[in-house]
């Protein structure tokens, strides 16, 4: 809320928790870091062989499900 990324509703309909919004300057952050985060990914994937990535998708995937159980 300090960096007036964010609002806060006074009160809510129901419950305790108070929503949280972006605001349009959070909306622009979030899209900034959303952009870098997928170039960064396209560089990744660009660096693996065709022929291997799906391989290393699944592996990923595999990797992920471990740390949910």
């Amino acid at each position: 809320m300090e960096a007036g990324l964010i609002t806060r509703a006074d009160a809510t309909d129901h419950g305790r928790a108070l929503p949280v919004l972006l605001t349009p300057a959070g909306q622009r952050r979030l899209h900034a870091a959303r952009t870098a985060v997928y170039a960064i990914e396209e560089r990744m994937i660009e660096a693996i062989p065709q022929w291997r990535l799906a391989a290393l998708l699944a592996d990923l995937d595999t990797m992920a499900d471990a740390l949910t159980e």
